[in-house]
């Protein structure tokens, strides 16, 4: 595999006295991202999106493991997959967030990832 396609990111934002972190690695025909509270690296909700193919109408996503923020974990994984057009996986372990902040915390780590990438392909042009 080209080193193209092998792709490591941490992104870090603070919400008020907490610290958040979305680790992804994009590999040539999917994405993997971890959102954990800073300091911890578990495997939490993790969920699966895989891209639109020819004759399907959506993105097909499944929890695999968990139920903690079990929906939002296949929102933010349809997202991305829609985002990179790959399959991806997410795991979600981030404590002590109700849903509408939880919400918030993904939508702007998420939001950091897809502008990385896009700096990235931007450069690389």
């Amino acid at each position: 595999m080209s080193e193209e396609y092998h792709k490591i990111s941490i992104e870090e934002i603070e919400e008020g006295i907490s610290k958040f972190t979305a680790v992804s690695l994009e590999l040539e025909n999917a994405m993997l991202v971890f959102f954990n509270s800073k300091g911890q690296n578990r495997l939490g909700t993790l969920a699966v999106a895989l891209p639109r193919i020819k004759d399907a109408r959506e993105i097909m996503s499944s929890v695999l493991l968990g139920s903690k923020h079990a929906i939002i974990a296949k929102v933010f994984a349809t997202h991305l997959a829609k985002a990179f057009n790959k399959i991806t996986l997410i795991s979600i372990n981030l404590e002590n967030l109700d849903e509408k902040e939880l919400g918030s915390v993904l939508s702007k780590l998420t939001k950091r990832i897809i502008e990385r990438r896009k700096q990235v392909e931007d450069k690389n042009q």
